[in-house]
């Protein structure tokens, strides 16, 4: 199954520098793909209009096999989950745990004991247990980091969209968002991942893409 398909794509903000230009590319539903390239390349972007923040594109864009003009943001958003680059909009909870829930129960009441072993399994895989009830707002930036990455693992079966997921994190938080991404395609569930460091995934990811002067370059594929 394609999770993504873009036919003739076409995209920029600037009519004389397009940042996708006429593009044909295909992502599937059980690859990880890691997308790099330099800095105002268009990375940000293609996460940004796969997961429908950013309108305007020409050309064709399939999402899980519908018209991408089509889709509801809800179905959108029962299929992928969409983890932005900076903290800001997606950690919101006052609490690691808090925040969790909220990605579970859209801030809802409803929570049952599942639920929670679910978050609890999410945080201890970020190794973020012994925060799970401390103030987001004490906890150093490339903790934040963590807490905002652990939302993934609540939902091993959707496809992951992730700007930037490496950034900010020390040593400890790359090998465990690494072991994530394993876990991930033991599932054979996939995603897409923007970074800078496209030598980290080596081993892990199914395909490497380069976006450079509006075109996808492929640097090795599986």
């Amino acid at each position: 199954m394609i999770s993504y398909s873009l036919k003739n794509f076409t995209f920029g903000f600037n009519p004389d520098k397009l940042l996708f230009d006429k593009v044909d590319q295909d992502f599937k539903k059980n690859e990880l793909v890691i997308v790099t390239g330099k800095n105002g390349a268009g990375k940000s972007t293609l996460c940004r209009l796969l997961t429908g923040l950013l309108k305007g594109y020409e050309g064709e864009l399939i999402s899980f096999d519908k018209d991408f003009q089509t889709i509801k943001p809800a179905e959108l958003m029962s299929n992928m989950i969409f983890i932005k680059q900076d903290l800001v909009g997606n950690v919101i909870g006052v609490t690691p745990d808090e925040d969790l829930k909220v990605w579970q129960n859209r801030f809802s009441e409803k929570d049952n004991p599942d639920k929670e072993v679910k978050r609890d399994e999410a945080l201890h895989s970020m190794d973020l247990l012994r925060y799970r009830e401390e103030p987001v707002w004490n906890l150093s930036f490339g903790l934040k980091r963590r807490v905002m990455l652990a939302a993934l693992p609540l939902f091993p079966e959707k496809y992951w969209v992730v700007d930037e997921p490496i950034a900010g994190l020390d040593v400890k938080g790359i090998d465990l968002f690494l072991e994530l991404l394993k876990r991930k395609k033991e599932q054979s569930t996939g995603g897409i991942f923007v970074t800078h460091r496209g030598d980290l995934f080596k081993g892990i990811a199914d395909r490497h893409l380069n976006l450079d002067s509006g075109k996808f370059e492929e640097v090795y594929s599986k």
